[in-house]
């Protein structure tokens, strides 16, 4: 009886200490997920930081005060706002707002990743062969899921770097100093959450594209048929991202144009929907695809996320 109860025990004790092992390795593959995120969207974003700041300037320039007030004249064209904001307010101008984005951007891609692994072992398992159609609404949903998830933690960021890319002032005229001036001037004209999370409903739905798209495109261009180098690695994950933004950018441009709301000088949308009419009766269909050149082009940094996350990821062994 006793023999057979300390063989009890010790299996038991067995099973427990293979559990915690397992539970351990998760954890530990979590956090290189994580890291491998991080790592591979700060860099792709610091790369791409000079066209970001110009399509948000050609994206929002229609609702900036000190352009709209004649203070400072309309930019045109990619490469002639990269260049007026060399000479106007120095080069390092073309990555303002890039500290505010990393801190944003790059934990959003990695939650974004942790999430969507996360999420897909809740969701059916369909073979791209049999079932593609199903396979890619599933791959579509986990991505967009994980980008909502990811967008609560991290909206403010968001929210911070779009005000401080699209301040052209240079030097004294400059209406924020930095990041933590931002912050708290932004609070205290919209409040907390009014300030700091303008057009969340609306941003969502974006996201849900966006992400959707652009994480669940992957998961399926890669269950297809997986490029073997690097190249066609590449190729893929910027047909993928250059997909995923141009369906997100008319949504994109009416968030961004409500992120400028509050505390300016002159509230031109009560809202997402008010912004969307207001730009189609005032100005064209064309005015929700603003700023899309430098889109197109910076559309490469998250393709670099996708192919570095795949190159520094863990393995499921």
């Amino acid at each position: 009886g006793g023999g057979v109860g300390l063989t009890a025990m010790a299996t038991a004790a067995s099973a427990e200490a293979g559990d915690t092992v397992h539970m351990g390795g998760n954890v530990r593959k979590a956090v290189r997920t994580f890291a491998s995120g991080f790592a591979s969207a700060a860099a792709a974003k610091t790369l791409a930081a000079p066209l970001d700041r110009a399509k948000l300037l050609l994206q929002t320039q229609q609702c900036n005060y000190s352009i709209m007030s004649g203070e400072v004249e309309r930019f045109s064209g990619v490469f002639g706002t990269l260049g007026r904001v060399w000479k106007e307010q120095g080069a390092a101008a073309l990555w303002r707002g890039n500290s505010a984005d990393v801190m944003r951007y790059a934990p959003m891609y990695a939650f974004n990743f942790l999430f969507r692994d996360w999420f897909s072992c809740f969701t059916p398992a369909f073979d791209p062969a049999t079932d593609p159609a199903k396979h890619l609404v599933c791959n579509i949903m986990e991505g967009g899921v994980a980008g909502v998830a990811a967008l609560a933690l991290l909206y403010p960021f968001d929210t911070m770097r779009t005000r401080l890319a699209t301040d052209v002032g240079s030097g004294y005229t400059r209406q924020y100093r930095g990041f933590i001036d931002c912050w708290f001037k932004t609070i205290k004209l919209g409040g907390p959450l009014h300030g700091l999370y303008p057009a969340i409903s609306i941003t969502c739905g974006s996201v849900f594209l966006y992400r959707g798209v652009y994480l669940g495109g992957w998961t399926v261009a890669n269950g297809y048929a997986a490029p073997s180098t690097y190249t066609s690695k590449f190729l893929v994950a910027q047909a993928v991202s250059l997909t995923a933004s141009t369906v997100a950018y008319p949504i994109d441009t009416v968030r961004r144009r409500i992120m400028l709301q509050p505390g300016s000088k002159e509230q031109l949308y009560r809202n997402g929907r008010d912004c969307i009419r207001r730009m189609l009766a005032d100005e064209s269909p064309r005015a929700f695809y603003y700023g899309y050149t430098a889109n197109v082009f910076r559309s490469t940094g998250p393709a670099l996320v996708l192919v570095l996350y795949d190159a520094l990821k863990p393995s499921d062994a």
